[in-house]
């Protein structure tokens, strides 16, 4: 059985994916700039490894802020847990995202710099 292995040259990782093609589509010269220092696969590794933390470390926060009901002498329903672990991801890729990974594009970063 022949199994498929990640390819070496793309990052691991969601976040890390998704850093890549913004760099691509709205950060082109940003992303030249890693690619010629040789810096690219570190820094995305770092991101990704940040960004999880920060969105887990969110969710943790959140799903605190969100209790599920307790009936006496039953468990808490699977669904409600589901649906509670759901949208702590959401809301917290929500507010972590434009942040850490959907940076402004180079052309919107330019004209606000200049005024």
């Amino acid at each position: 059985m022949e199994y498929l292995r990640p390819d070496p040259n793309l990052p691991q990782g969601r976040y890390a994916r998704m850093a890549l093609r913004h760099l691509q589509v709205h950060r082109p010269m940003e992303l030249q700039t890693l690619q010629r220092n040789g810096t690219l696969m570190g820094w995305l590794e770092r991101l990704q490894r940040m960004t999880l933390e920060s969105i887990e470390a969110r969710m943790q926060e959140l799903k605190q802020s969100y209790p599920i009901k307790m009936t006496p002498g039953k468990a808490p329903s699977y669904l409600d847990l589901v649906r509670r672990e759901q949208w702590a991801r959401m809301t917290a890729e929500e507010e972590l995202l434009p942040t850490m990974i959907l940076t402004p594009p180079e052309s919107l970063q330019e004209e606000v710099l200049n005024g």
